[in-house]
């Protein structure tokens, strides 16, 4: 398996504030170092440090994530066993096994530890669950001071959620479809970390979360769309509204559902330079955290030439593409890591299958039934848009 080296610069940017905020504290809370190369967390940069997967098990490397959340680390080459402390937590790995020792307990992984090129890697599910006890806050929203083009250049979304991805930002008090805030941070509260949200071009060109303009007498400006109530109740949201969210809730990634199928090649061009433009107004980071759904090979041309994603979903429900067009298209483009369809779309499950077999996640498009997407696990489908179900 190929690779990639990501630089950790953001991390360690503000891993380095913390670190100046409470050295003292942190010194003196740690217990007498194990016998091995010890580092400390105000060591000096690191050299760029890949993130491995064991299937579909991502593993993140030990010394860098231990140390962003200010734990001491050690290192024993003779038995191939790293160790982490902070407070009163004592973590033990060992290369090649699939279980860790932490504070004295026997805790079991989803796959051993492993050593490449000099970096000991093991679960991420295992590091955020062992780190969280002495870690202030949620232990995933602190993993947001990760540089997000990790998780974006290994597809890590896709694992994130487990695999659900909340439709139209997800359902809100039994309502479907509303692309409102109290949708997303309803859906972010119960686990959600994937959200997709529908947008449609405004009379003056700007992006609007809605699902279309029907119920809104056609197509608003962005200043009389702010002035109405989805539903009757909720307040409208443009672009820069979501990425408010984005900014609020650092391990929250968008996919994005454009419409583009309904739209001229120079308003999906419009669609896309808003979209990015928007985004480096907020934060240029976001546009780590985006994932764009194309609907056709020409889109994707598109949508690549306005930036360059880092990850794309093609989805099939208003792709014209034959099965055999869809696994050459995806086949040949690596960051198109994940297909969405319906169900209806390919009942005999051979297309899944064929996918499967590229490396490819498939997603379901709408289940809201526990059993059917249990059913659908076990015959290789990798996730779900859902308006109901959470992680």
């Amino acid at each position: 398996m190929e690779i990639n080296k990501f630089h950790f610069s953001i991390l360690f940017a503000i891993l380095a504030l913390l670190l100046s905020a409470a050295p003292a504290r942190m010194s003196a809370a740690a217990p007498a170092r194990a016998k091995g190369t010890i580092f400390h967390p105000e060591s000096a940069a690191f050299e760029a440090l890949p993130m491995e997967y064991a299937g579909d098990v991502p593993l993140v490397p030990l010394r860098t994530t231990f140390e962003s959340l200010g734990f001491y680390v050690s290192w024993d080459e003779q038995r191939q066993t790293f160790c982490a402390w902070r407070d009163i937590r004592h973590i033990r790995t060992w290369v090649g096994l699939e279980t860790a020792v932490v504070d004295g307990e026997k805790v079991d992984m989803e796959a051993p530890c492993l050593f490449v090129e000099g970096v000991v890697y093991a679960p991420l599910s295992f590091v955020l669950k062992a780190a969280a006890p002495v870690v202030s806050g949620n232990i995933e929203g602190d993993f947001k001071l990760w540089d997000a083009s990790v998780f974006a250049k290994n597809h890590g979304w896709a694992l994130l959620g487990g695999g659900l991805v909340a439709h139209a930002g997800g359902g809100f008090l039994g309502r479907t479809y509303l692309n409102v805030m109290e949708a997303l941070e309803h859906s972010y509260r119960a686990g959600h970390r994937v959200f997709e949200m529908d947008f449609n071009l405004t009379s003056d060109g700007k992006l609007a979360a809605v699902h279309d303009w029907n119920g809104y007498g056609g197509r608003l400006s962005a200043e009389k769309w702010r002035t109405v109530k989805v539903a009757g109740l909720y307040e409208p949201l443009l672009i820069e509204d979501v990425f408010r969210f984005m900014l609020a809730h650092g391990d929250a990634f968008l996919v994005t559902d454009t419409k583009s199928f309904d739209y001229s090649e120079e308003e999906v061009k419009t669609q896309f330079a808003e979209l990015v433009s928007a985004a480096r107004l907020a934060d240029p980071a976001l546009l780590k955290r985006i994932v764009p759904q194309v609907y056709d090979r020409h889109c994707y041309e598109i949508v690549k030439a306005a930036y360059a994603f880092d990850s794309v979903i093609y989805t099939l429900y208003a792709s014209p593409d034959s099965d055999g067009e869809v696994l050459d298209f995806v086949a040949a483009h690596e960051d198109v890591k994940a297909v969405t369809m319906s169900r209806e779309r390919d009942p005999a499950g051979a297309l899944l299958r064929k996918l499967n077999a590229l490396g490819k996640h498939v997603y379901y498009f709408t289940e809201n039934d526990k059993a059917d997407v249990e059913r659908f696990q076990k015959q290789g489908v990798h996730g779900f848009y859902t308006d109901l179900l959470t992680p």
